[in-house]
């Protein structure tokens, strides 16, 4: 018997799924749908602060109800231009794509 853990959600946060399989080796399958695989280039295109992105990830964190300070902290520091480096390293660690060889390693056959 083949044990295969399957993970699909389409929600804000699915992308903590593939990041889950990522650190996890029992999940072996996570599927998220969503293009924000890469929180950092959301945020911070060209090197400047990608004002849409940021708000539609702060709005959907309010209209949750769970928005975390940190958040607004990282989102205030690229609007403002200050701290940039460290926000960049907060976003680069819940960017999927940074994670894919991890995903990759332990794929269900």
């Amino acid at each position: 018997m083949i044990g295969v853990r399957l993970f699909c959600f389409q929600r804000q946060r699915q992308g903590m799924f593939p990041l889950g399989m990522a650190h996890d080796t029992r999940i072996k399958t996570a599927v998220a749908m969503s293009g924000w695989t890469d929180i950092q280039n959301l945020l911070w295109s060209n090197e400047t602060p990608a004002i849409m992105g940021i708000n539609a990830l702060l709005s959907s964190g309010i209209l949750t109800g769970r928005t975390d300070p940190v958040l607004k902290e990282m989102l205030d520091n690229l609007i403002n231009y200050e701290n940039i480096e460290e926000s960049l390293i907060w976003a680069g660690q819940r960017s999927v794509i940074n994670y894919l060889e991890d995903c990759n390693s332990h794929f269900a056959l």
